[in-house]
């Protein structure tokens, strides 16, 4: 993940970049879990690393952001502000407990 702008681009990337498939489906998987965990999150672009289907009217229609195809990754972008603000469901305890234990690490 890197900030941009305004902008928060996760990346991602397998052994399996250039398949369509493969990339299609973590992104979609990405997206729906970042949508159910942070209802409202603006969902800003989406990336693919391969290039466009012939018909992309099923993609547009899943994500309702603007696709870009051919991209250096496959990814998504949400608004950077969101990085601020716990998901709604979020275990503060929980997140308190793995910050201590990765700090020492």
């Amino acid at each position: 993940m890197r900030v941009e702008d305004t902008r928060a681009v996760f990346t991602y990337r397998s052994s399996e970049d250039g398949h369509r498939h493969t990339g299609e489906l973590m992104i979609a998987a990405f997206v729906t879990i970042a949508r159910r965990a942070w209802p409202g999150c603006p969902l800003r672009e989406v990336y693919f690393a391969h290039a466009a289907p012939g018909c992309t009217t099923e993609h547009e229609a899943y994500f309702g952001v603007p696709l870009h195809f051919g991209s250096a990754h496959n990814g998504y972008a949400v608004a950077a502000d969101q990085l601020d603000h716990a998901a709604p469901n979020a275990d503060l305890t929980l997140h308190a407990a793995l910050i201590e234990h990765a700090e020492r690490l």
